[in-house]
């Protein structure tokens, strides 16, 4: 990932705030560790439905990572144009 963060996305959202906070429009989305280590980069449709579902408790055992345990922090920004978001996914890579 090329910089910080905080210089690439327009939002920060702790996962103790509520997740109503979080806009539904389509945006990049990224999942950071107590370090602000990328966890993992994302595009979404709906920011909050696509967080709501990452965050969720796994209630079977699998082989998906449990996000929730360790994300601290997530950043995002809400971009409505489909190509807009591609251009912005590969220049945060």
């Amino acid at each position: 990932m090329n910089g910080k963060p905080e210089t690439i996305f327009e939002n920060c959202f702790s996962i103790e705030n509520d997740i109503k906070d979080l806009p539904t429009s389509a945006g990049l989305i990224l999942f950071t560790d107590s370090q602000d280590l990328p966890i993992t980069l994302l595009t979404a449709a709906n920011i909050r439905k696509t967080v709501k579902n990452k965050l969720a408790e796994q209630l079977e055992k699998s082989k998906r990572t449990d996000l929730k345990s360790i994300t601290a922090k997530i950043y995002y920004s809400a971009i409505a144009c489909k190509f807009r978001l591609a251009v912005e996914h590969y220049a945060a890579v």
